[in-house]
């Protein structure tokens, strides 16, 4: 029985894991060539290709530098992980990836954290080909043992040093590339870690002609809503806008996303104040002003925003709302935030007795953003994590009905046959009974 139910179990886990499976692989690419200025400025989301990422400008300006040849290092099943969780020491001597780390240093490096592995390595030749005068080097790295932390970081070590050992030996100029085929097969939860546990899409959201969302757009900032709603206490109001917004920015730019910077470096701040009127009421308005900060991760090692403040100004007293959602709104630079039901509230105190929420329908913002033609949002970080209510409620509900299926199963399979029956011509089986 518990046997059975085993099977069952792993199944369905095994059916989980394929579902939730990355398909992307990362890509490293730099030289040796100390002199160059092959800057490459153009931030990479998730989802590109060979040909998004090695542009045409940026392999013209490598084959200027005339490089002797290329290296193509083929690492099995490696992760942006292994960069963004064991390869983040706070001292050298403890990043197993030390010397990639150093060689990525240089101006002319790329890193592309989410890259199409179909034909990854194919592509690579035939866009190195033209630019080198000799030969295209490719080494292949097995996968390594990943049982445990200790474990991956020693094999991610071990595919340092080999890098290390064979760029070393080259005497001319060259171009390296670090790359997989396919991603790691066994990061479980470390991905909801690093990632904040919530769902990507990688899909732009763009504003379309047949949107009806109100769009709020500055020279650093975009944000749509279908609607805003301000509850006070247990009473909903609905807002509209009266007035264009006021963006006050200070270092907004558009930095990519693994741009070196010092760990809690503040890359950027964008505050915006808006004003809205009370749908229901002829002249009372709300002034809401909200506060964005772009800041350098030391897990992760990659810039993030997130919404650092809000104060919302009803009947004339300022409110300065909890910070409880600082952990709960923020996503990558470059990216957008999307939330059906964007809530922020300040709970009642002996300063403010009333209780304040305001929320944002069909929400999506995106602070930090520059030239972005047709006001078009980046790839979007969904608000809602993994496992909702009514999927929860869905597998419950096949595990029971498979729990079911099971029970019924077993208890066939348990029925047998009487060792012995009546024969009609024989004596009649007699059963004694107790009759005291």
């Amino acid at each position: 029985m518990l046997s059975k139910l085993s099977i069952c179990f792993a199944v369905v886990l095994f059916i989980i894991k394929l579902t939730f499976a990355s398909e992307f692989v990362p890509l490293f690419l730099w030289t040796n060539v100390r002199d160059s200025s092959c800057k490459y400025d153009t931030p990479l989301g998730p989802g590109e290709t060979i040909s998004s990422v090695l542009t045409e400008t940026y392999l013209k300006c490598l084959a200027s530098l005339e490089p002797d040849e290329a290296f193509i290092f083929v690492a099995d099943r490696l992760g942006i992980e292994d960069f963004t969780v064991y390869a983040n020491g706070a001292k050298d001597e403890e990043n197993p990836l030390r010397n990639v780390k150093t060689f990525m240093q240089h101006d002319s490096s790329i890193a592309a954290p989410s890259v199409e592995p179909s034909n990854i390595i194919e592509d690579l030749h035939s866009k190195l080909k033209p630019i080198v005068k000799e030969n295209i080097n490719q080494m292949y790295f097995p996968k390594f043992d990943r049982s445990s932390h200790t474990a991956t970081a020693s094999g991610l070590m071990h595919l340092d040093r080999q890098i290390r050992d064979t760029l070393q030996a080259s005497s001319g100029n060259f171009v390296a590339v670090l790359t997989s085929e396919r991603n790691p097969d066994s990061y479980g939860t470390q991905n909801e870690k690093t990632l904040g546990g919530s769902r990507q899409l990688l899909e732009d959201k763009k504003t379309e002609k047949n949107d009806t969302r109100q769009m709020l757009v500055g020279d650093c900032l975009y944000m749509a809503f279908s609607s805003v709603q301000l509850i006070v206490g247990d009473k909903k109001e609905t807002m509209a806008n009266v007035s264009t917004p006021d963006f006050t920015m200070i270092d907004c730019k558009q930095i990519s996303p693994l741009a070196k910077a010092p760990v809690g470096h503040v890359a950027g701040n964008i505050t915006i104040q808006q004003t809205f009127k009370i749908q229901n009421s002829t002249s009372e308005t709300v002034d809401v002003e909200m506060r964005f900060v772009q800041r350098m991760f030391q897990v992760s090692y990659r810039l993030w925003w997130y919404l650092d403040s809000v104060q919302v100004t009803h009947n004339g007293i300022k409110t300065p709302f909890d910070r409880d959602f600082k952990d709960s709104i923020y996503a990558p630079a470059n990216w957008s935030f999307i939330c059906y039901n964007g809530k922020m509230s300040n709970k009642a105190n002996k300063s403010n007795p009333v209780s304040l929420t305001l929320e944002f329908l069909d929400w999506q913002v995106q602070p930090f953003i520059l030239n972005r033609a047709n006001n078009t949002f980046g790839p979007a970080y969904d608000c809602i994590g993994w496992f909702t209510g009514p999927i929860w409620s869905g597998l419950l509900a096949t595990l029971l009905l498979v729990y079911f299926l099971w029970f019924g199963v077993s208890q066939l399979s348990s029925i047998t046959t009487m060792d012995r029956f009546d024969d009609p011509k024989a004596k009649t089986i007699s059963v004694p009974q107790d009759t005291s």
